[in-house]
């Protein structure tokens, strides 16, 4: 588990992880986030920009909690965090 104050995450098995977060108004609402741990980032956002997907949130570090992340909307309007992980924690 890494506990970061305001977002627990837990290892449940070699790649997949469950967190759970209390937002701080940051993606301007309280509904439930989509988060996708993927390797590179600015690569899968290149990737959804070549197929007309609006980014609602361009590749960006967020230093309190040690990711690299991008926000887009799914066809449901569900927002989906796409993220990497920095904190060196995560690779023990």
């Amino acid at each position: 588990m890494l506990d970061q104050t305001t977002c627990r995450i837990f290892r449940i098995c070699p790649n997949c992880y469950l967190g759970f977060c209390v937002t701080d108004g940051e993606t301007g609402s309280d509904e439930v986030i989509i988060t996708l741990e993927i390797e590179n980032v600015d690569e899968y956002c290149q990737s959804l920009q070549n197929r007309g997907i609006e980014i609602e949130v361009q590749p960006r570090l967020n230093e309190q909690y040690q990711i690299y992340q991008m926000f887009v909307r799914d066809p449901n309007g569900y927002l989906i965090e796409i993220q990497r992980f920095l904190d060196p924690r995560w690779n023990s």
